[in-house]
Protein backbone atom coordinates (compact mmCIF):
# COMPACT_ATOMS: atom_id res chain seq x y z
CA UNK A 1 0.00 0.00 0.00
CA UNK A 2 1.66 3.16 -1.21
CA UNK A 3 1.39 6.07 1.67
CA UNK A 4 0.36 9.59 1.04
CA UNK A 5 2.10 12.15 -1.71
CA UNK A 6 4.82 14.72 0.12
CA UNK A 7 8.01 15.58 -0.24
CA UNK A 8 10.25 15.81 -2.96
CA UNK A 9 14.04 15.08 -4.09
CA UNK A 10 15.04 15.08 -0.75
CA UNK A 11 12.41 12.55 0.32
CA UNK A 12 14.32 9.93 -1.52
CA UNK A 13 17.73 11.24 -0.28
CA UNK A 14 17.41 10.68 3.27
CA UNK A 15 16.12 6.81 2.45
CA UNK A 16 19.04 6.12 0.49
CA UNK A 17 21.31 7.31 2.92
CA UNK A 18 19.85 5.17 5.75
CA UNK A 19 19.93 1.97 3.38
CA UNK A 20 23.34 2.80 2.82
CA UNK A 21 24.58 2.75 6.01
CA UNK A 22 22.15 -0.34 7.34
CA UNK A 23 24.16 -2.18 4.33
CA UNK A 24 27.39 -1.15 5.76
CA UNK A 25 26.42 -1.93 9.44
CA UNK A 26 25.01 -5.35 8.56
CA UNK A 27 28.04 -6.39 6.75
CA UNK A 28 30.44 -4.88 9.27
CA UNK A 29 29.47 -6.86 11.99
CA UNK A 30 27.67 -10.06 10.47
CA UNK A 31 30.95 -11.87 11.83
CA UNK A 32 31.16 -9.90 15.52
CA UNK A 33 28.22 -12.14 17.25
CA UNK A 34 26.12 -9.12 18.22
CA UNK A 35 22.21 -9.91 17.66
CA UNK A 36 21.40 -6.82 15.48
CA UNK A 37 18.00 -4.76 15.70
CA UNK A 38 16.79 -2.54 13.10
CA UNK A 39 14.17 0.03 14.73
CA UNK A 40 12.33 2.68 12.75
CA UNK A 41 10.04 5.32 14.85
CA UNK A 42 8.28 6.49 12.55
CA UNK A 43 7.57 3.84 9.74
CA UNK A 44 4.81 4.66 7.60
CA UNK A 45 3.41 2.43 5.01
CA UNK A 46 6.31 1.23 3.82
CA UNK A 47 6.21 3.16 0.59
CA UNK A 48 5.74 6.78 -0.62
CA UNK A 49 4.31 8.56 -3.60
CA UNK A 50 6.43 11.31 -4.45
CA UNK A 51 4.67 14.00 -7.58
CA UNK A 52 7.07 15.10 -10.03
CA UNK A 53 6.47 18.44 -11.49
CA UNK A 54 6.43 18.35 -15.02
CA UNK A 55 7.15 14.84 -15.07
CA UNK A 56 3.77 13.42 -17.16
CA UNK A 57 2.26 13.65 -20.45
CA UNK A 58 2.41 17.62 -21.37
CA UNK A 59 4.49 18.50 -18.82
CA UNK A 60 1.71 18.12 -16.06
CA UNK A 61 2.88 16.51 -12.41
CA UNK A 62 3.54 12.93 -12.19
CA UNK A 63 3.87 10.23 -9.80
CA UNK A 64 6.99 7.84 -8.51
CA UNK A 65 6.24 5.32 -5.92
CA UNK A 66 9.78 4.74 -4.14
CA UNK A 67 10.88 2.23 -0.56
CA UNK A 68 10.30 3.96 2.23
CA UNK A 69 12.35 3.29 5.52
CA UNK A 70 11.00 0.01 6.58
CA UNK A 71 11.14 -1.58 2.84
CA UNK A 72 14.77 -0.28 2.51
CA UNK A 73 15.40 -1.74 5.96
CA UNK A 74 13.74 -5.32 4.80
CA UNK A 75 15.60 -5.51 1.94
CA UNK A 76 19.12 -4.85 3.60
CA UNK A 77 21.51 -7.75 2.89
CA UNK A 78 23.08 -9.22 4.85
CA UNK A 79 19.55 -8.79 6.99
CA UNK A 80 19.16 -7.53 11.21
CA UNK A 81 17.72 -10.37 13.44
CA UNK A 82 15.04 -8.42 13.97
CA UNK A 83 12.88 -5.44 12.49
CA UNK A 84 10.21 -2.95 15.38
CA UNK A 85 8.46 -0.74 13.32
CA UNK A 86 6.24 1.30 15.31
CA UNK A 87 3.53 3.87 13.79
CA UNK A 88 0.97 5.15 15.53
CA UNK A 89 -1.58 5.74 11.98
CA UNK A 90 -4.58 3.47 11.71
CA UNK A 91 -3.70 3.18 7.94
CA UNK A 92 0.36 3.39 8.11
CA UNK A 93 0.04 0.67 10.82
CA UNK A 94 -2.34 -1.77 8.47
CA UNK A 95 0.10 -1.21 5.44
CA UNK A 96 3.20 -2.40 7.16
CA UNK A 97 1.26 -5.20 8.57
CA UNK A 98 0.33 -6.28 5.17
CA UNK A 99 4.05 -5.48 4.23
CA UNK A 100 5.44 -8.21 6.80
CA UNK A 101 3.24 -10.59 4.79
CA UNK A 102 6.13 -10.08 2.11
CA UNK A 103 8.88 -11.29 4.34
CA UNK A 104 7.55 -14.37 6.31
CA UNK A 105 12.05 -15.15 6.76
CA UNK A 106 12.10 -11.79 8.57
CA UNK A 107 11.48 -11.61 12.24
CA UNK A 108 9.56 -8.44 12.58
CA UNK A 109 7.55 -6.81 15.37
CA UNK A 110 4.88 -4.02 14.21
CA UNK A 111 3.85 -1.46 17.25
CA UNK A 112 1.10 0.77 17.21
CA UNK A 113 1.90 3.35 19.37
CA UNK A 114 3.84 6.61 20.37
CA UNK A 115 7.17 6.92 18.99
CA UNK A 116 8.61 8.95 21.66
CA UNK A 117 6.71 5.85 24.60
CA UNK A 118 8.07 3.00 22.43
CA UNK A 119 11.23 3.82 21.66
CA UNK A 120 12.26 4.81 25.08
CA UNK A 121 10.13 1.50 26.45
CA UNK A 122 12.46 -0.18 23.60
CA UNK A 123 15.97 1.01 25.05
CA UNK A 124 15.45 0.76 28.79
CA UNK A 125 13.10 -2.97 28.51
CA UNK A 126 16.00 -4.24 25.75
CA UNK A 127 19.07 -6.24 27.50
CA UNK A 128 21.52 -4.65 25.25
CA UNK A 129 24.56 -6.83 27.18
CA UNK A 130 25.68 -8.98 29.58
CA UNK A 131 23.84 -11.85 31.30
CA UNK A 132 20.45 -12.13 29.48
CA UNK A 133 21.91 -10.93 25.64
CA UNK A 134 22.82 -13.38 23.48
CA UNK A 135 26.25 -13.78 22.04
CA UNK A 136 28.54 -10.56 22.22
CA UNK A 137 24.99 -8.73 22.91
CA UNK A 138 22.57 -6.50 20.68
CA UNK A 139 23.21 -3.74 18.63
CA UNK A 140 20.69 -1.79 17.26
CA UNK A 141 20.27 1.12 14.13
CA UNK A 142 17.23 3.48 14.90
CA UNK A 143 15.99 6.11 12.38
CA UNK A 144 13.66 8.89 13.61
CA UNK A 145 11.57 10.40 10.65
CA UNK A 146 8.81 12.64 12.69
CA UNK A 147 6.37 14.29 10.78
CA UNK A 148 7.28 17.51 12.96
CA UNK A 149 8.22 18.39 16.01
CA UNK A 150 7.40 15.12 17.85
CA UNK A 151 10.80 13.53 18.97
CA UNK A 152 11.45 14.73 22.69
CA UNK A 153 14.90 15.04 24.31
CA UNK A 154 13.53 12.61 27.05
CA UNK A 155 13.45 10.06 24.17
CA UNK A 156 17.06 11.29 22.81
CA UNK A 157 18.80 10.72 25.99
CA UNK A 158 16.84 7.01 26.58
CA UNK A 159 18.60 6.11 22.76
CA UNK A 160 22.14 7.46 24.00
CA UNK A 161 21.88 5.70 27.37
CA UNK A 162 21.82 1.99 25.83
CA UNK A 163 25.14 2.92 24.51
CA UNK A 164 24.37 0.25 22.00
CA UNK A 165 22.28 2.60 19.14
CA UNK A 166 23.55 4.24 16.22
CA UNK A 167 21.26 6.81 15.46
CA UNK A 168 19.59 8.46 12.37
CA UNK A 169 17.42 11.38 13.31
CA UNK A 170 15.89 14.07 10.59
CA UNK A 171 15.40 17.03 12.57
CA UNK A 172 13.00 19.65 11.25
CA UNK A 173 14.95 22.50 10.65
CA UNK A 174 11.87 24.22 9.11
CA UNK A 175 9.19 23.55 11.91
CA UNK A 176 11.90 24.82 14.33
CA UNK A 177 12.65 27.93 12.49
CA UNK A 178 9.09 28.60 12.00
CA UNK A 179 9.11 28.58 16.07
CA UNK A 180 11.89 31.06 16.46
CA UNK A 181 10.18 34.00 15.58
CA UNK A 182 12.39 37.00 15.01
CA UNK A 183 11.30 38.63 18.02
CA UNK A 184 11.52 36.62 21.63
CA UNK A 185 8.41 38.19 22.58
CA UNK A 186 6.66 36.57 19.69
CA UNK A 187 8.01 33.21 20.79
CA UNK A 188 4.57 31.87 23.12
CA UNK A 189 5.03 29.97 25.66
CA UNK A 190 3.33 27.15 23.75
CA UNK A 191 6.24 27.37 21.06
CA UNK A 192 8.20 28.01 23.92
CA UNK A 193 7.83 24.64 25.48
CA UNK A 194 7.87 22.47 22.56
CA UNK A 195 11.59 24.18 21.71
CA UNK A 196 12.44 23.56 25.35
CA UNK A 197 10.90 19.67 25.00
CA UNK A 198 12.71 18.69 21.51
CA UNK A 199 16.18 20.32 22.82
CA UNK A 200 16.00 19.21 26.48
CA UNK A 201 17.15 22.90 27.78
CA UNK A 202 15.96 26.11 27.46
CA UNK A 203 19.45 27.62 26.78
CA UNK A 204 18.30 28.08 22.91
CA UNK A 205 17.16 31.83 24.10
CA UNK A 206 20.63 33.12 24.79
CA UNK A 207 22.12 31.05 22.06
CA UNK A 208 19.95 32.16 19.35
CA UNK A 209 18.85 35.61 21.12
CA UNK A 210 20.31 38.76 21.80
CA UNK A 211 18.99 42.49 23.02
CA UNK A 212 19.59 45.05 20.36
CA UNK A 213 21.79 46.89 22.70
CA UNK A 214 23.58 43.66 23.46
CA UNK A 215 23.97 45.33 27.16
CA UNK A 216 22.95 41.99 28.39
CA UNK A 217 23.65 39.04 26.60
CA UNK A 218 23.26 36.65 29.43
CA UNK A 219 19.61 37.92 30.00
CA UNK A 220 17.33 37.42 26.60
CA UNK A 221 14.19 38.86 27.79
CA UNK A 222 11.32 39.75 25.46
CA UNK A 223 12.52 42.23 23.61
CA UNK A 224 15.30 40.59 22.31
CA UNK A 225 15.66 39.47 18.61
CA UNK A 226 16.93 36.41 16.95
CA UNK A 227 20.29 36.75 15.52
CA UNK A 228 20.89 32.85 14.39
CA UNK A 229 20.11 31.87 10.97
CA UNK A 230 19.38 28.36 10.10
CA UNK A 231 23.10 27.10 9.92
CA UNK A 232 23.67 28.46 13.61
CA UNK A 233 20.41 26.73 14.87
CA UNK A 234 22.02 23.69 13.02
CA UNK A 235 25.46 24.08 14.94
CA UNK A 236 23.53 24.54 18.15
CA UNK A 237 21.23 21.12 17.55
CA UNK A 238 24.76 19.54 17.00
CA UNK A 239 26.03 20.88 19.95
CA UNK A 240 22.90 19.58 22.01
CA UNK A 241 23.54 15.84 20.39
CA UNK A 242 26.68 16.06 21.46
CA UNK A 243 26.28 16.28 25.02
CA UNK A 244 24.59 12.53 24.86
CA UNK A 245 26.03 11.20 22.06
CA UNK A 246 29.70 9.56 21.86
CA UNK A 247 29.93 10.82 18.67
CA UNK A 248 27.98 13.33 16.05
CA UNK A 249 28.35 13.82 12.49
CA UNK A 250 28.06 17.57 10.40
CA UNK A 251 24.66 16.91 9.40
CA UNK A 252 22.83 16.88 5.52
CA UNK A 253 21.11 19.76 5.01
CA UNK A 254 17.83 18.54 2.53
CA UNK A 255 17.00 19.96 0.24
CA UNK A 256 20.80 20.78 -0.42
CA UNK A 257 19.20 22.88 -3.35
CA UNK A 258 16.62 24.25 -4.83
CA UNK A 259 14.51 25.78 -2.10
CA UNK A 260 15.29 26.74 1.57
CA UNK A 261 16.47 23.67 3.86
CA UNK A 262 13.47 22.34 5.85
CA UNK A 263 15.25 19.14 7.63
CA UNK A 264 18.91 18.42 8.73
CA UNK A 265 19.73 14.74 8.88
CA UNK A 266 22.06 14.22 12.16
CA UNK A 267 24.07 10.71 12.51
CA UNK A 268 24.76 10.27 16.19
CA UNK A 269 26.85 7.27 17.36
CA UNK A 270 25.97 6.33 21.41
CA UNK A 271 28.72 3.66 21.41
CA UNK A 272 31.61 4.74 23.88
CA UNK A 273 33.88 2.53 22.75
CA UNK A 274 36.62 4.46 20.42
CA UNK A 275 36.96 1.71 17.81
CA UNK A 276 32.98 1.53 17.38
CA UNK A 277 32.84 5.41 17.16
CA UNK A 278 35.36 5.36 14.16
CA UNK A 279 34.08 2.96 12.26
CA UNK A 280 30.94 4.03 12.65
CA UNK A 281 31.58 7.82 11.69
CA UNK A 282 33.58 7.07 9.01
CA UNK A 283 30.88 5.18 7.22
CA UNK A 284 28.49 7.79 7.43
CA UNK A 285 30.53 10.74 7.03
CA UNK A 286 31.39 8.95 3.35
CA UNK A 287 27.59 7.97 2.79
CA UNK A 288 26.89 11.66 3.97
CA UNK A 289 29.36 12.80 1.90
CA UNK A 290 28.24 11.22 -1.09
CA UNK A 291 24.74 12.11 -0.92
Amino acid sequence: MTDFKYGGPWTQIKVNVLADYLKFYTRALKDQKFELLYIDGFAGSGERSVGISGGGLFGQADEMTMEGSAKKALNTDPPFEKFIFIENTDHRYAALISLCDEYPNRKIEVIKGDANKEVSRICSETVWRGPGSPGHGRRAVLFLDPFGMDVTWNTLKAVAQTEAIDLWYLFPMEGFYRQAARKLAKVDPKKSAAMDRVLGTNEWRRALYEKPSQSDLFNAGPEAERVADVKAIEEFVKKRLECIFAAVADPLPLPKTGGPQKFSLFFAVSNPNRRAIDLSMRAAEHILKKA
